[in-house]
């Protein structure tokens, strides 16, 4: 089994008493050094969390082996194909460190686009290989998650991202980011499609120069 760094999510849970006291509690979310736990944890949270929104599975999802996509999903409109891939800060070239390194959105955009552009080549690479072996093909999503708090991104970014998706050749019909924010929970957001193109360039360059700094 591959191993990795990974990081952790921190969530501020407050609790309020009918004698109208408070408590407060800081839950940490560690994940896995082991690369197939980790995609298991994210999945279930991603099924867990679209459950509640009015998604259904109709069967649990299916890791796959090494050499095909991450995981199999049978939904109410058929089965599809389910790609993972982290989106991770380096500095100097060094994961997962701990800092509030101040970064405009249009970095967070650009370093992110490029994880999606890693996925895109090997997606592409593995589609036309399973043509040539004649093999199933199905619809393919790709899941973006993270895993530390430092990485994750704000709307600005989200907004940036979908706008360069509108026009972005890709193997893929859908692109979701998972962001967790507790063991049972994480904001889910969709890259791809998106059809609001209501923002005009000039505030889309705009929006890039905005500073993003999180706070742990």
């Amino acid at each position: 089994m591959s191993k990795k760094p990974t990081g952790s999510i921190q969530s501020l849970q407050i609790s309020t008493f009918s004698d109208d006291s408070t408590n407060l509690q800081i839950k940490i979310i560690k994940f896995s050094s082991d690369k197939e736990e980790i995609e298991k944890q994210i999945v279930d949270l991603f099924v867990k969390t679209t459950i509640k929104s009015g998604f259904s599975f109709l069967e649990t999802p299916k890791q796959n082996k090494q050499d095909d996509f991450d995981f199999s999903l049978t939904l109410p409109g058929g089965k599809v194909y389910l790609e993972l891939t982290e989106f991770i800060v380096k500095d100097q070239e060094i994961p997962y460190l701990t800092s509030s390194t101040p970064r405009t959105c249009g970095e967070f955009h650009d370093m992110f686009l490029k994880t999606i552009d890693n996925k895109i080549k090997k997606a592409s690479k593995r589609l036309e290989k399973m043509t040539l072996l004649k093999k199933e093909l199905l619809p393919v999503d790709l899941l973006c998650y993270t895993t530390h708090a430092d990485y994750n991104i704000d709307d600005v970014v989200v907004v940036l991202l979908q706008h360069t998706l509108l026009n972005y050749k890709n193997p893929f019909e859908n692109i979701f980011l998972l962001q967790p924010i507790a063991f049972n929970h994480a904001h889910i957001r969709v890259l791809q499609p998106y059809s609001d193109k209501t923002i005009d360039n000039n505030t889309l360059v705009k929006l890039r120069d905005n500073q993003l700094i999180n706070l742990l």
